[in-house]
Order: structure tokens, then C-alpha cells, then sequence
């Protein structure tokens, strides 16, 4: 962050506008400039700052409400050879400063009022047609215009300036309301003092089951809409005598269906089935073309540290990568094509989900949809499911969640995710699926790799930028290796018998406290981190999003809106016994070593410093 500072600063100065300018925010996650002008009467940066942003890092950029033009006799203090003071410079035109930060946030009862929902539209329409450089119809999905973390605040922090608000909008507002019409209706009511009609998640979560066994193919269900096992329907067998050349309940299948291979779990699982045996691996994968599928596979292996495809394949395997899109009916896939895939596939491993605590259960349709085709795939086959134990985190003490199937959608975690993976796991059951709900995976216990993307990776990066970390950390404490969790998945889902529910969960718990003694360990974070309460600290991830555009930088307000969903946090325990039973996979407890081994995973990629 230093070198790209002194480069803006080297780049501001250089211009014929400024006099002198100093780079600020040291313990705020958002840069900003003050600067002196030139020429009092021509101070607009814009196009400086947008040539400046072209060419440094994204997390570094500086947002143009974030430049403040000082008055001309300013000075900035310098030394005798006429280097900046920063930190007396800085402390010079610290009100200044904290104003800049201040009015970025965006004040509750400054702006606009807004007379009615049309005028709430008008300024929606406006911030985000500013942002997109087009008009935006109002029932557009703005995260699949392209919309992210980083575009999400940047319009609430926007929207938020220019409106008088009796309080601030939520983080992830946008999130929340992922169309214009929806933001809109959200930011009158939110002005107005109503409060804001969400929309019935359980509800919706049973009407996507009902619709989803609807487009279920007749020999998935009877009449019932529950799954007919062990006979055959229409020449077909389900999950009893052979299947198109393959046996359900025999020997191994010879060809799998492995979606989600480019992600985390995915990766380790295609390396497990080569070292179970398996002929034939078929990866369907969001690319423009085979090729790209094929790059696309092989660079999520080397971020993982895996063999590639040409030495996976050098064992008597063979791997397939097909450009597909799993929400069209042949999964974006020649009639021809599709029709062999559906021949051969002997089992489906279903692992692709977008993991966004963030997005509304709405925008999990394409994957819900995404589930029924590949059911109607694989109707003659076995279909294996990789949930996740949020399906379960509302479950009633003190029974232990079981393997089996849940009727209820109270039960899952009030996100939009969780709720997905319920409707997904009901479908799945309802077509005499298996169904395999994985619990917190860590890095893998070779190199330690551990999906930056995730929560706790998050949250252990943000120490080092917020100088805390919190005393407590709701999720789940039951680490499980990612190369551990997909041995016993490879085996589930190899083995000659279908069906029935798993809680993949490693029974021996790895206790938050004991992760903060190794983090303080002077050779991993050291004792300069703070350890708060809990509340304190989401409250201060809070007040940072109010102030800051940085998702890159500081990953972890991006959960500011997971954090604060639910009132009580509680830990969730889930019966193992079937899964150690049939996995045969012992899961021992992580501990310093794999946690040292994790932070040098994640320093030697430069997530952390």
C-alpha cells in the first residue's frame, strides 16, 4: 500500500493542476487525497483520477468523493531536503480528514427528501445508470450485469449521500433488493419510516420445491411427488437393477459427472476419483468453449497445489471438460452430445453452488433449476448432492441434527444461500438422491490451501488491516482438511449403495480460542492483534463499511450483513455415526500446525502480509 501511495502521490504531482498532494487513510480501509491546487479556479481531477486508477490495483483506487482540494496557501510540512512529513502532515489536517471520511459515509439526514416512490426511482435510476453508463430497466438483475462487492457499496454509500435517510441503509442493501424496482420500493419505505416488506424466504423455498418437482421427469416420482427406488420406470432403472450398462448397486461406476471443478472442494474431488479408479470423469464447466473449460479446470489444480490433467490422467484416467450451462434443460449442450453424456454416466457428483451469504434466495434460482436438470440427467444413475450444514444451523437444542432429510425450511440459516441448499436437498430427495451436507472446510492438510473467498480467511485478513480479531466466531468450530472431505465424498459416492443423507462433519471440534493462541504466536500474527468481544467487532467492521469502498483490501465486510442476520449465534451439532460408518474416514482435530501451515499458505500467495 506504501509503494502505491508514493506512485498516486508521484502521478498528482506531475500534473500541471496541483501543487502538492498527500495520499491519507492509515487505519482506514479506503485511501483518499488532499491536495493543494494550482489554480484555485480549475480544480476537477476527474479525468486525472480515472488515468491514475487505470493503473493501479483495484483495492487501491481512489474514489473521486474521497479528493479534497485544500485552500491554495496551504502547505504541507516537509523536511529540509523536502520530503513529506506524512504523520505531522497528516495530523496538520486531521479535521479536514475526518470530515472528507465522514461525508463519504453519507449522513443519515442530509440530502434530498423524497416525495414519493417515483422519486425514489428517479435517484436509483441515476446512481445506477452513472455507474453502468446506460440506462438500467427497472427489473434487471444487477448482479447478473456484473454488479460485486466493491459496485454494492459504492451505490448504498451513493444513494445514502443523496438522500435525507432517518438512518443509514443496511451494508448490503443491494444485495438485498438486487433489482432497481426492488431498491427502489426498499429505499421509500426505509425513508418514510415503513418497514420494509422482505419477502417470505420459507415461503418462497417451498413454492421453488413445488415448481422444481413439477419439471422433474414422471419416472422420478410417483404421484406423491416422491421417489420410486429399486424398479425400473419406462425401461429405466432407478437406483436398482442396471442402468444403461451400469450397475447402481455393483461394482463402482465407470464414468462420473463431476460438476463444481474448478472451485475448492471440487478440485480435490476429481483428484480423489483418479486415485479411486474411476475410467471416466466428465467436468461440466461455465466457459466459452471446451478449451477455456479445460483452462479453466487446470488453473483451479495449480492453485491448489494438485496435479494437472495430463498427470491425473497419467494414472489410466481420463478427464473430460465440456463447456456447459447447467440452467438450460440440455445443459448448453448439441442434442447429440447431451444424449451420449446421459448414456455413460454411471454416477453425478453435483458440488457447483455459488457460496454468497449476501445475495437473496432469489438469485439461487439458476441453481435450483440447475439441480432439476441434472436429475432429469441422471435419472437412471445415481446423483449425489454436496449441501451444507447451514440447511441446519436453526435446528432446536439439544438433539443432534440427523442424517436424514428436513421436512422444515425454518430450520436453515436466514440467508438466501442456506434456504437454496434446502430446496436443492428436498429435490434431491424427492428423486431418491443422496444428499451429503459439508461442514466448515479449512486448508487442505498437505499445503494448507485454504479458498481465500471464504469467511474465516476473511476475518483472519482483516486483523491485520483492523488490528482485531473477534473473541468468538459463529459458523461452526468443527474444521475439516478439504482433502480429507473429499476422500470420504469419493467413497459415498463410489460405493454400491445409493442414497440416504451424511452430515460431513468432523466430530472433533477445533475451538475458536485455540486458533487465536496460534494466531498470537509471534511467527504467525503476533501480539500486536486485539481480541473483542464479538459484537464490538462486527460493530467496527460496520463503521469501516460506512466508509469504504475496499472489498479487495478487506474481504471481510463483505459478511458484515451475514454477521448481523442472525440475533443469537449458536453452535449446531450434527450425528456423524452413518458417515463414519460408510466413509470410513477418520477425521482427527486441527490444530497449530495445520493452522501455521494454512498462514503460510496464505502469505506465500500474498493474502496476507
Amino acid at each position: 500500500m506504501k509503494l502505491t501511495s508514493h506512485l498516486v502521490e508521484h502521478k498528482l504531482r506531475s500534473s500541471p493542476l496541483i501543487r502538492d498532494a498527500m495520499v491519507v487513510g492509515t487505519n482506514r480501509p479506503q485511501p483518499a487525497v488532499l491536495f493543494i491546487p494550482a489554480d484555485p479556479t480549475n480544480s476537477d481531477l476527474t479525468s486525472l483520477i480515472e488515468e491514475i486508477n487505470a493503473s493501479i490495483p483495484k483495492h487501491s483506487r481512489i474514489v473521486p468523493e474521497l479528493v479534497k482540494s485544500l485552500p491554495p496557501t496551504s502547505e504541507f510540512l516537509v523536511s529540509d531536503k523536502r520530503s513529506l512529513k506524512r504523520t505531522k502532515s497528516v495530523a496538520l489536517f486531521q479535521s479536514e480528514i475526518d470530515d472528507l471520511y465522514t461525508a463519504y459515509a453519507g449522513e443519515a439526514d442530509g440530502g434530498e427528501e423524497l416525495k414519493d416512490l417515483n422519486a425514489a426511482k428517479d435517484v436509483v435510476s441515476a446512481v445506477l445508470s452513472r455507474m453502468f453508463d446506460r440506462i438500467i430497466g427497472m427489473d434487471e438483475d444487477l448482479f447478473d450485469l456484473g454488479m460485486d462487492s466493491l459496485a454494492a457499496i459504492q451505490v448504498r454509500n451513493t444513494i445514502q449521500r443523496r438522500v435525507s435517510l432517518p438512518s443509514p441503509l443496511v451494508p448490503n442493501v443491494v444485495f438485498e433488493n438486487p433489482t432497481p424496482a426492488a431498491l427502489a420500493q426498499h429505499l421509500w419505505a426505509h425513508a418514510t419510516g415503513e418497514a420494509s416488506v422482505a419477502a417470505d424466504m420459507d415461503q418462497e423455498a417451498r413454492r421453488m420445491v413445488e415448481e422444481g418437482r413439477a419439471a422433474l421427469l414422471p419416472r422420478h416420482k410417483t404421484s406423491n411427488g416422491h421417489a420410486i427406488n429399486g424398479h425400473a420406470i419406462n425401461g429405466h432403472a432407478i437406483n436398482g437393477d442396471a442402468a444403461n450398462g451400469h450397475s447402481m448397486n455393483g461394482d463402482k461406476p465407470k464414468t462420473v459427472l463431476l460438476t463444481g471443478a474448478t472451485g475448492s472442494l471440487g478440485s480435490h474431488v476429481l483428484q480423489q476419483l483418479v486415485r479411486n479408479g474411476i475410467k471416466k470423469i466428465t467436468c461440466p464447466v461455465r466457459a466459452k468453449d471446451d478449451s477455456h473449460a479445460i483452462e479453466r479446470v487446470e488453473e483451479s489444480l495449480r492453485r491448489r497445489k494438485l496435479p494437472s490433467i495430463k498427470k491425473l490422467e497419467a494414472s489410466g484416467s481420463r478427464i473430460v471438460c465440456l463447456a456447459s450451462d447447467l440452467s438450460d434443460p440440455r445443459l448448453g449442450l448439441s442434442h447429440e452430445r447431451y444424449h451420449d453424456l446421459r448414456s455413460e454416466i454411471g454416477s453425478t457428483i453435483h458440488a457447483a453452488w455459488p457460496v454468497n451469504f449476501n445475495l437473496p434466495l432469489s438469485s439461487f434460482q439458476p441453481h435450483v433449476t440447475a439441480t432439476v436438470n441434472l436429475l432429469n440427467l441422471t435419472a437412471a444413475s445415481r446423483f449425489i448432492l454436496l449441501s451444507s450444514v447451514s440447511v441446519a444451523s436453526r435446528w432446536p437444542e439439544p438433539t443432534l441434527v440427523p442424517e436424514d432429510t428436513l421436512p422444515d425450511p425454518t430450520v436453515a440459516e436466514s440467508i438466501g444461500y442456506a434456504k437454496s441448499k434446502w430446496v436443492a436437498e428436498t429435490l434431491t430427495s424427492s428423486a431418491g438422491g443422496t444428499i451429503i451436507r459439508v461442514g466448515q472446510l479449512c486448508g487442505d492438510s498437505v499445503h494448507g490451501v485454504w479458498n481465500e473467498n471464504e469467511a474465516v480467511p476473511a476475518v483472519i485478513k482483516a486483523a491485520q488491516i483492523m488490528g482485531s480479531l473477534p473473541a468468538t466466531l459463529p459458523g461452526g468450530s468443527n474444521w475439516l482438511p478439504v482433502d480429507d472431505a473429499a476422500k470420504a465424498i469419493t467413497t459415498l459416492s463410489t460405493a454400491k449403495d445409493g442414497g440416504g443423507v451424511y452430515n460431513l462433519v468432523n466430530p472433533t471440534p477445533t475451538p475458536w480460542t485455540k486458533v487465536l493462541d496460534c494466531l498470537a504466536e509471534p511467527k504467525n500474527l503476533g501480539e500486536g492483534v486485539d481480541v473483542i468481544p464479538f459484537a464490538q467487532w462486527v460493530e467496527n467492521l460496520r463503521e469501516a463499511t460506512d466508509s469504504t469502498d475496499d472489498m479487495e483490501g478487506n474481504p471481510a465486510l463483505k459478511l458484515v450483513g451475514y454477521f448481523t442476520t442472525e440475533k443469537e449465534w449458536k453452535e449446531v451439532e450434527f450425528d456423524t455415526e452413518t458417515l463414519r460408518r460408510d466413509s470410513g474416514v477418520e477425521f482427527g482435530r486441527v490444530g497449530g500446525e495445520e493452522v501455521g501451515r494454512m498462514l503460510k499458505a496464505w502469505r506465500g500467495s500474498g493474502f496476507l502480509r
